[in-house]
């Protein structure tokens, strides 16, 4: 999917963030607005991806849904550097970009990259997608009861088991960004930065 793509999030933050969109782009005839599209980010202080490595560090390599389903990532130095050049190149301005690591990868090669990183012997584990509506039925519930917000949704879900790419040539060829972390560099950068803070 490139930036010509009508947006069309599935979750909640998504809307928020494709609303958020639509009104700096309203003040674009006054300010230098451009756009910084990023799909799923990684890196130290992540939480999203980081259950992946924390299960992994207690010798689990859970696989959900089909494991070579892909997806676009961006490691969270990457996208820094992609937001910096969108807010200081004049040919951003006016423009959407999404920032990737140049490459879709799929489920089994995060998981293969976090085996390198996290060292010891691990446990694949297959889990079929509709344990995770599963999930999200459980944890739905006792969120409602207990009043809390739940951390697996159903829209999560639908997100979490769909297959998400993003093309990020535009950004590459208008402004000239070059992703520095590969997947084996920032994932291996991430784990070390969990071991040394606790988190694994």
């Amino acid at each position: 999917m490139d930036e010509t793509v009508p947006p069309a999030p599935l979750t909640d933050y998504g809307i928020s963030k494709m609303l958020g969109e639509k009104y700096a782009r309203q003040y674009m005839d006054r300010l230098p607005v451009s756009v910084v599209r990023a799909p799923a980010v990684y890196g130290p202080r992540d939480k999203d991806i980081y259950f992946y490595f924390r299960l992994a560090a207690k010798g689990f390599l859970p696989l959900v849904g089909n494991p070579d389903r892909r997806v676009s990532l961006i490691y969270v130095k990457d996208l820094a550097r992609a937001i910096f050049l969108a807010t200081t190149h004049p040919a951003a301005v006016g423009e959407i970009f999404f920032a990737t690591d140049g490459k879709p990868h799929t489920w089994r090669e995060v998981a293969d990259e976090i085996d390198r990183a996290i060292p010891g012997r691990k446990i694949r584990v297959r889990l079929p997608g509709w344990i995770m509506w599963v999930a999200a039925f459980f944890d739905v519930t006792t969120s409602f009861v207990l009043r809390k917000a739940p951390l697996l949704y159903f829209k999560r879900v639908r997100e979490l088991l769909g297959e998400w790419v993003a093309d990020s040539t535009k950004i590459e060829e208008k402004l000239g960004f070059a992703p520095q972390y590969d997947l084996a560099r920032g994932v291996s950068e991430t784990a070390e930065w969990y071991r040394q803070h606790g988190w694994i």
